[in-house]
């Protein structure tokens, strides 16, 4: 499918992102870290581009990439909810799951949302491409509000 035919729900997405901020923001203020990145050093950068760039896209191979390529391959895997297929709940829904080991159980619950969001921008655009980048832009605002810590 041609970039314009989805690009709407895209630029959705992207916006989306700090309005996912801001509701973190919301229920953690005492978590939010304003202006480390003034007094960040070169290992705090490293530890951006790691957590913001190497991260999303390892976890977009495996969890957009072959989990959920693999449950769209099966016949009931682009069965859905409205835009949603159950591929890309399932995917979603094991993606927030370990999210539990380094996260409080909500803000592992509120992972949930962004990653249907990479889900529905992999399957409209048939590929990683859209994903990686709407998760690295996710995690980018993440870590720049709340830190690397």
């Amino acid at each position: 499918m041609p970039l314009r035919q989805h690009c709407p729900d895209l630029w959705a997405a992207i916006l989306a992102a700090p309005f996912a901020w801001w509701l973190w923001a919301l229920l953690w203020p005492q978590a939010i870290q304003w202006g480390w990145l003034l007094d960040a050093d070169w290992h705090d950068l490293w530890q951006m581009v790691v957590l913001a760039g190497l991260y999303p896209v390892a976890e977009e191979l495996v969890f957009r990439g072959w989990i959920q390529g693999w449950l769209l391959e099966r016949p009931w895997g682009r069965s859905g909810f409205g835009p949603l297929t159950l591929a890309n709940v399932l995917a979603s829904l094991i993606f927030s799951g370990l999210h539990l080991f380094t996260h409080p159980p909500l803000m592992a619950l509120l992972v949930l949302f962004p990653s249907l969001i990479f889900g529905y921008a992999r399957e409209r655009s048939d590929g990683l491409t859209w994903p990686i980048a709407l998760h690295c832009w996710y995690n980018l605002g993440w870590f720049a509000i709340f830190g690397i810590a």
